[in-house]
């Protein structure tokens, strides 16, 4: 049984993370709604540029327990998961990166 404070999260979270607010992402292969702050557009960086940043926030209850080299696929694309960044019991903070030379962005 939660306390008090695990239901109010727990509600907060299912409205943060519901289809009309979150992104669908597929982490190691699971489909799990997500939020995605991307740290640089790939369609707008240098041609010496190799790697697109973001962060990605995702639930705990969806990613118990994520770990670098992590496979995050965004829109058809492969990222990795680089460090976790913060996490509060409920959800992780999470960095992500991709190689903006497979994907032919950036150039």
């Amino acid at each position: 049984m939660g306390t008090q404070f695990d239901d109010i999260a727990n509600k907060a979270l299912s409205v943060l993370f519901s289809p009309t607010i979150a992104s669908s992402v597929t982490y190691n292969r699971k489909l799990i709604p997500a939020h995605i702050r991307y740290l640089a557009d790939p369609d707008e960086r240098h041609a010496t540029a190799s790697r697109a940043s973001a962060e990605l926030d995702v639930r705990a209850s969806d990613v118990s327990s994520p770990k670098p080299y992590d496979s995050v696929v965004i829109g058809g694309e492969t990222w990795t998961v680089v460090s976790v960044i913060d996490g509060s019991g409920y959800d992780w903070t999470l960095a992500i990166e991709t190689d903006v030379r497979k994907s032919g962005k950036g150039r």
